[in-house]
């Protein structure tokens, strides 16, 4: 967090209005490989989240972006160990109306 023009703590938004991000994608993905790691220790998902706030110095909602942004763009440790895949899609059986 950055202080603002009135000395209080401001979290620059994680997106940018024209797209890209106000953190660099490594940094990023850092944060979310850090996440999973704490849950991997045996961390809640509340305690995790917890934590990295505190050690990023992020919002709970950027967090939340970076988490959400992780388990859709499949980041380390999700990629190598395919803990999360994106549902496929269905599958239409030949000889089966369609609903």
């Amino acid at each position: 967090m950055i202080p603002n023009q009135d000395g209080a703590n401001y979290d620059p938004p994680l997106r940018r209005p024209f797209g890209g991000f106000a953190r660099p994608e490594r940094e990023r993905m850092d944060i979310f490989r850090d996440l999973v790691a704490a849950q991997d220790r045996g961390a809640t998902v509340a305690q995790s989240r917890e934590a990295m706030v505190r050690r990023y110095g992020i919002t709970e909602s950027r967090l939340r972006e970076i988490e959400n942004e992780g388990i859709e763009k499949q980041w380390p440790p999700l990629r190598r160990a395919g803990a999360i895949k994106k549902p496929e899609p269905a599958r239409r059986v030949p000889g089966r109306p369609t609903s």
